[in-house]
């Protein structure tokens, strides 16, 4: 049997038993933040701008897959799932496997995840060029439907933002920040000890 029709007889399953789907949505989800430092010295966290009106990480549930060769279906481990919506959200323009390789060396938050933790994989953007991120440069023709553009946003004015109400975050086109994101990633920035961003 090839893998086409394991793949289709995979999704009639789970179209046929929303049983399966609605396990793994009780799996806690995952995303990548990716971050780069310029040449002045300043650290941006890459963030994508979805269709529902907020910024935030490229995250996202857990999907079920197949498991190797086998036509059983399995929940998507969490690094899996970063990866997966890292390529999606960010339109396809970072590859699959250079997320792989990043995701599996990167820090995490929360820093020590428990089980039951949603988990955020932050790495540094390196051995890619990141001209194409900038200007909210968006992938033609991507199949993408979730972000539709993506935003260099400064490490030092969000650790503003997070220690002073009055402080205001300028977005591209002035949308928020996705709250449950924003709820999560403020207690490292607010948490001296919790230092992922290295330059």
């Amino acid at each position: 049997m090839n893998r086409y029709a394991i793949g289709a007889m995979t999704l009639l399953l789970l179209s046929s038993n929303p049983a399966l789907a609605r396990e793994c949505n009780k799996k806690p989800g995952a995303g990548i933040l990716p971050y780069s430092v310029t040449s002045e010295g300043k650290i941006k966290i890459l963030l994508a701008y979805d269709t529902r009106g907020y910024w935030s990480n490229l995250a996202g549930g857990r999907k079920y897959i197949l498991s190797g060769n086998h036509p059983k279906p399995r929940c998507e481990t969490s690094q899996e799932t970063a990866v997966r919506e890292g390529w999606e959200e960010s339109r396809h323009l970072l590859p699959k496997q250079f997320l792989a390789s990043h995701v599996n060396s990167a820090a995490t938050l929360p820093a020590q995840p428990k089980k039951g933790d949603f988990i955020t994989y932050v790495f540094k953007m390196e051995n890619i060029a990141l001209e194409p991120f900038y200007d909210n440069y968006v992938v033609e023709g991507s199949s993408s439907d979730e972000t539709n553009a993506l935003f260099w946003a400064d490490l030092s004015e969000l650790r503003k933002f997070a220690n002073d109400k009055k402080h205001k975050i300028i977005t591209p086109n002035n949308k928020p920040l996705r709250p449950v994101f924003w709820k999560s990633f403020k207690k490292s920035l607010t948490d001296p000890e919790v230092n992922v961003f290295k330059k």
